[in-house]
C-alpha cells in the first residue's frame, strides 16, 4: 500500500430509500445517497471510534432538510437555462466523466436491499437469499430474512483480505456465522476465517 492510500479517508456510498422521507406515488427508484468516510490517519481507528464517527454522519445526513437540499441542488443543475442549451453529446460527456471523477473517491459502496418476505408456506423451504452487484469498487449487499442476515461481497480487486478482516472482526465479536465464497483465485497461503 502506497503513502498516498493510507492517508486517505475510507468513504462509503450508501443508498437511501427516499420514500422514508418524502411521500411519492411513484413506481420509479426513488433513491438518494449519503457519503460516510473515516480518516484512520487522523482519527484513532479504533472499532469504537469508527462506530461513533459513522453514526454522527448518518445522523447529520438523514434528515428530510439535508436530502431536500441535495435534491434540490440536481434539480436546479437540470432546469438550469444556460445548461439546457449545452448539445446531449457534451452533456453526457461531462456526467460520465463526473461520474468517474466520483468513484475515485468511494471505497466502497453498500446496499441494503431490506427484508424479505415469502408466504407462510414457503418459508421452511427457503434458507435464505443473496444478492450480488457488479462493481467497479467494493460492494456490499445486505438483505434479511426471518432471522438471518446476508452480506454479499462482490468486488474489482483480486485480493480478499478485505473480507476476511471483516468476517474475522464479527467472529471476534460473537457473531455465529457461515462464510462461502467462489474465491477461484485465493491464495494457498491466505488463512481460513
Amino acid at each position: 500500500m502506497t503513502l498516498l492510500e493510507q492517508t486517505r479517508p475510507v468513504v462509503l456510498t450508501v443508498p437511501v430509500d427516499l420514500r422514508s422521507y418524502f411521500k411519492t406515488d411513484t413506481a420509479r427508484n426513488f433513491f438518494g445517497i449519503i457519503r460516510v468516510s473515516y480518516d484512520f490517519h487522523s482519527q484513532s481507528g479504533t472499532f469504537e471510534d469508527m462506530v461513533l464517527a459513522v453514526s454522527r454522519q448518518f445522523k447529520e445526513q438523514l434528515t428530510a432538510e439535508r436530502l431536500a437540499e441535495r435534491m434540490n441542488a440536481l434539480a436546479a443543475l437540470e432546469k438550469n437555462v444556460l445548461l439546457r442549451g449545452v448539445p446531449l453529446f457534451l452533456k453526457n460527456f461531462v456526467l460520465r466523466l463526473s461520474g468517474t471523477i466520483s468513484a475515485m473517491g468511494e471505497t466502497a459502496t453498500i446496499s441494503n436491499i431490506g427484508r424479505v418476505r415469502l408466504p407462510s408456506a414457503c418459508v421452511p423451504y427457503v434458507k435464505g437469499f443473496g444478492v450480488f452487484m457488479s462493481t467497479h469498487c467494493t460492494q456490499l449487499c445486505t438483505c434479511t430474512f426471518e432471522s438471518s442476515i446476508h452480506m454479499g461481497f462482490t468486488s474489482a480487486l483480486y485480493s480478499s483480505e478485505m473480507q476476511r478482516r471483516f468476517f474475522q472482526r464479527l467472529l471476534q465479536d460473537g457473531v455465529e456465522l457461515e462464510v462461502r465464497s467462489n474465491d477461484f483465485y485465493a491464495s494457498s497461503q491466505e488463512k481460513e476465517v
